[in-house]
């Protein structure tokens, strides 16, 4: 019997709008791509959600990948308000999982920066049971480690547990730990989902 529902929180219940917000300072299309290539399309992205590199080690880490770009990546990324917002569904769906009896949590791969200059976007997490913030623990997915300290941290029997994210390797990681887990798409689909699960509300 499912018990608990567990969100990732980027293109679940926050998007993750990077594509706009670079677009919001005016980069055109090329340069997009471009700056994509070096930050959130590169491995030091995931050392950020990481959180044990300081925001400078990580700029100058995107910097470092193409030096040519210096200026646009400190113009895009020294302030990081708007990279992310939340889904105008996401404080209603969970409170109406929640008053049905079901504990939800959050696991999360995120960086401390994106989330102290982009407060609103995830205060609700504050009324949800518990979560996990990748940088927090020093883990990120898929690596098991940080499911496993959700399990943990919260004496939660993966058997009980659905997850939705919207990367498959997470995904994929989850299922391997006996999680009933789920590619997300959008909430229309990941309702299903919960309905064939058994879960109502």
């Amino acid at each position: 019997m499912i018990k608990n529902i567990i969100f990732d929180l980027g293109n679940v219940l926050v998007d993750f709008r990077w594509k706009d917000f670079l677009a919001d300072k005016g980069f055109n299309e090329e340069m997009i791509e471009k700056l994509a290539a070096v930050t959130v399309h590169s491995s030091t992205w995931k050392e950020f959600d990481r959180g044990v590199w300081s925001d400078e080690k990580v700029i100058d880490s995107f910097v470092r990948l193409d030096p040519s770009l210096e200026d646009e990546i400190h113009r895009a990324f020294d302030d990081m308000t708007g990279i992310v917002k939340r889904y105008d569904y996401s404080i209603e769906w969970v409170k109406a999982i929640m008053n049905a009896g079901y504990k939800v949590y959050f696991l999360s791969n995120y960086s401390e920066k994106v989330r102290a200059e982009n407060p609103d976007a995830t205060a609700f997490t504050s009324t949800m049971t518990g979560g996990i913030w990748s940088d927090l623990v020093n883990m990120i997915k898929p690596d098991e480690d940080i499911y496993l300290k959700l399990l943990d941290t919260y004496s939660l029997d993966p058997d009980e547990c659905l997850f939705f994210d919207d990367t498959q390797k997470n995904v994929d990681t989850a299922n391997r730990l006996g999680i009933h887990a789920f590619l997300f798409t959008d909430k229309k689909s990941a309702e299903a989902v919960l309905k064939d699960c058994g879960v109502s509300y």
